[in-house]
């Protein structure tokens, strides 16, 4: 098997074609979204208990 160029196309099952360059920006678009939503709830888990006790509001 050999190597695929950039500009070679691929069809998917509903006929529409895709580019390797476009697949690959949407694949790096997931990594890098999962990773943001990953931090954003380390960050809110960390946050809550002062938010919480600035409004005066039980984390339950």
């Amino acid at each position: 098997m050999g190597a695929i160029a950039n500009d070679e196309m691929i069809t998917a099952k509903d006929g529409q074609q895709h580019s390797w360059k476009s697949i690959k920006l949407l694949i790096a678009t997931l990594i890098v979204s999962t990773l943001g939503d990953g931090f954003c709830g380390v960050m809110m888990a960390v946050a809550l208990p002062n938010i919480s006790e600035t409004y005066h509001v039980s984390i339950a």
